[in-house]
């Protein structure tokens, strides 16, 4: 179903009594949208490899003034319980992804972990030594 035209209640009557926005037509728009979510992902950004500036088990803020985006690469050799080695991404608090396998002990193991970072909002990688986890990559869209 296609919409040829919207009512407009708010704009005032033209000299023909017009009431609606007939999108008929092609129209072309200039200035500045707003309203529209910008900065969108993406814009005036670029990729950067921060793997030498960032650690795990350290709680970092986006305050970038855009959502960002990561991506980072955890290897890990074990994932018992008892040492710990599931690694996790938490954003603002929260394990939002989390690694779970039944590999046994010896299997090595590499994930990505993605994730979009709203404006002021916290993140980390959590992952223990102890399960011979390490960061392998570390990127941000920034």
């Amino acid at each position: 179903m296609a919409v040829t035209t919207i009512p407009t209640a708010g704009i005032a009557d033209d000299a023909v009594g017009n009431t609606k926005l007939d999108l008929s037509e092609n129209y072309a728009f200039t200035g500045t949208v707003t309203g529209a979510g910008s900065p969108a992902i993406g814009e005036g950004q670029s990729w950067s490899n921060v793997v030498g500036s960032r650690s795990a088990n350290t709680t970092y803020t986006n305050s970038t003034g855009k959502p960002i985006q990561i991506v980072i690469g955890v290897f890990y050799k074990h994932l018992y319980a008892s040492l710990g080695g599931n690694p996790t991404l938490n954003i603002d608090g929260n394990n939002m992804v989390y690694v779970w396998s039944t590999a046994s002990g010896g299997t090595q193991n590499r994930s990505p972990f993605i994730a979009i970072i709203p404006d002021q909002s916290t993140y980390r990688i959590n992952i223990n030594a102890n399960a011979e986890s390490a960061i392998n990559y570390w990127w941000e869209l920034s």
